[in-house]
């Protein structure tokens, strides 16, 4: 949508300067109607610089050219000059062609530039709602699936009932697993507080009839992080604890660092957080997730297993593997800054078999 600022500088602007054949009104208002143009000018400017910083703003979140934009700039600041210009000439001087031509050339390629950013807005609108359109449908057929879980799950309340026994009995056995079961629950909290992120940011979009795809790829992908460490830490723990384990010295390194991750992601640091986040471009925040969630899988591997009769290639191996894990932790605590107390490990002994 064009400003009315907009339209009132086409639509006045030097058109009420230029008479039939290029001959300029200047016998009644003389030199001092340029002085009345150039304050107008000046402030119509003003006015359309801050407009002209949103569109460019706004063309970058949707990757829309702003060729026209530059155009326009260019040309209001090619008036101003020439409004400075003239009031240097004397107001005979001012009727002459030379400057009349002048004054009606910019005229009309303003005019003409106003008129392309007034198309463009229209074509830029159809296009926003169409998005907003497939995100309407989107957003129904998850309603539609959402109403079928409901009426399967009425179906289902007498097998439920059926099954409250076997629920007692996973509750004993859940008991057991009191650990597991609070990491689980801090799981579905971080999972929650995503989804209610999500939520707002999906709101959001629907009020302006955006989606950006990337911004909630990368929350997805945070949380799937958070999860990756927090499940790490009692992984290492255990396996410390297996005596038949090698490396002891490797994940005891590693502790240092997720104790730091766990209260950079536990504590009050939450804002401080969300800028240390901005410091991980997607790609490295995918790679680092995928590292951790390996780590989790050998740690659990070597708590659970006999390691005594692996060859010491195999010890070697998975040692270099361990080191790996230690450098990605190390990364992501530097893209955080923190854990000042923790000296940065340049270098590594050469893993051994033993």
């Amino acid at each position: 949508m064009v400003n009315p600022t907009v339209e009132f500088f086409g639509g006045i602007g030097l058109g009420a300067l230029v008479g039939p054949g290029g001959n300029l009104l200047w016998g009644t208002v003389g030199k001092g109607f340029i002085e009345t143009w150039r304050t107008n000018l000046d402030s119509m400017i003003n006015s359309l610089l801050p407009l002209i910083k949103e569109m460019e703003d706004q063309n970058k979140t949707l990757v829309i050219g702003d060729e026209e934009i530059e155009d326009l700039k260019q040309k209001l600041t090619e008036g101003e000059d020439l409004v400075e210009e003239l009031k240097k000439v004397s107001s005979w001087s001012l009727m002459t062609p030379l400057h009349t031509n002048r004054l009606a050339e910019l005229d009309k390629s303003i005019k003409r530039l106003l008129e392309i950013l007034k198309v463009q807005g229209i074509r830029d609108v159809k296009g926003i709602s169409l998005l907003a359109k497939d995100h309407t449908k989107q957003l129904k057929a998850c309603k539609t699936d959402v109403e079928g879980t409901l009426v399967l799950a009425k179906d289902h309340t007498e097998q439920l009932k059926a099954c409250k026994r076997d629920v007692e009995e996973t509750l004993v056995l859940a008991r057991d697993h009191s650990d597991q079961l609070t990491d689980c629950k801090s799981h579905v909290e971080d999972t929650l507080g995503l989804a209610r992120k999500i939520d707002a940011k999906l709101d959001k979009f629907e009020r302006i009839g955006l989606v950006q795809g990337d911004e909630v790829a990368s929350l997805v992908e945070r949380n799937a992080l958070r999860k990756a460490v927090k499940e790490l830490t009692p992984a290492v723990d255990k396996t410390l604890m297996n005596t038949r384990s090698f490396s002891y010295e490797y994940w005891e390194r590693i502790r240092p660092y997720l104790r730091s991750l766990r209260h950079w992601f536990d504590g009050e640091q939450r804002a401080a957080e969300e800028k240390g986040w901005d410091r991980i471009s997607f790609e490295e925040l995918k790679k680092l997730t995928i590292q951790i969630e390996q780590g989790v899988k050998l740690a659990r591997k070597c708590s659970d297993v006999d390691v005594s009769e692996w060859s010491p290639g195999k010890k070697s191996r998975y040692a270099a593997t361990i080191l790996d894990l230690e450098k990605s932790l190390q990364a992501l605590v530097l893209r955080f800054k923190i854990l000042p107390n923790v000296p940065v490990q340049t270098d590594h002994p050469h893993p051994q078999g033993t």
